[in-house]
């Protein structure tokens, strides 16, 4: 599969001239230009199979420019690693249902994210076929994962990605080779933050919910005293 993936990146330079002309900048680099920009067939949502966890809380990664960089050197295609990349999603994936959403192709994401989570801290994976073109961008569109959005956080390089559900995303810089890059490391307290504050909110409102409905004690409690909270008492 490697060599199918640096043959189909012997045109990538072809690919970003093609690319400046009509697409957002960073759709021109990276591991998101091999194989072109066709659309894929789309399969039917909801994408993901139920949560495990009826209580938890899910965060969408973009893979390109956000964990990692693809080039090329010599005619070989390989690929950098954002500092604080293993770190950040041992972490997260202590507190939410990690997923990836690319809009690389699945070849080449599964060759990468084979390499950078050999211990499975990744729970699902989708792909360029899961994204809704929209003129030439692939939004990721979360009403279609089988997540509620209420409970569901992105993070990617590219705003227009979650221009569907903007209010559910989290703009992060793009990474090429600064090994002095700390963007992941200053996320992660913040995905804490933010995570508390949601799990906050949704008792609070369902607490509410219950007094108007009178019948607030007979209903047990909406969050349950996990290690998610364990987990955000110790930071």
């Amino acid at each position: 599969m490697r060599e199918a993936i640096i043959k189909s990146s012997e045109t990538i330079e072809e690919l970003k001239l093609e690319a400046k002309q009509s697409l957002p900048s960073l759709y021109g680099v990276g591991g998101t230009a091999i194989g072109g920009y066709e659309a894929l067939p789309q399969p039917e949502p909801p994408y993901l199979p139920p949560a495990k966890d009826p209580y938890g809380y899910t965060l969408v990664l973009d893979l390109d420019e956000t964990l990692v960089h693809y080039y090329e050197s010599g005619g070989e295609g390989s690929f950098r690693i954002r500092p604080g990349c293993e770190k950040f999603l041992k972490e997260m994936s202590e507190l939410y249902e990690v997923v990836i959403f690319t809009a690389a192709m699945q070849d080449y994401a599964d060759w990468v994210l084979d390499s950078i989570d050999k211990p499975g801290y990744i729970s699902y994976r989708m792909y360029r076929q899961h994204a809704s073109p929209k003129g030439m961008v692939f939004v990721k569109d979360l009403s279609r994962i089988g997540r509620p959005l209420e409970k569901t956080i992105i993070v990617d390089n590219v705003a227009e990605n979650f221009s569907r559900q903007p209010d559910n995303g989290i703009f992060i810089k793009s990474w090429f080779d600064d090994m002095s890059d700390t963007a992941l490391l200053e996320l992660a307290p913040l995905l804490k933050c933010k995570l508390a504050l949601l799990i906050l909110f949704r008792n609070r409102r369902k607490k509410m919910q219950r007094r108007q409905g009178g019948f607030e004690k007979f209903q047990r409690p909406d969050v349950r005293p996990t290690r998610t909270w364990r987990k955000i008492a110790q930071t």
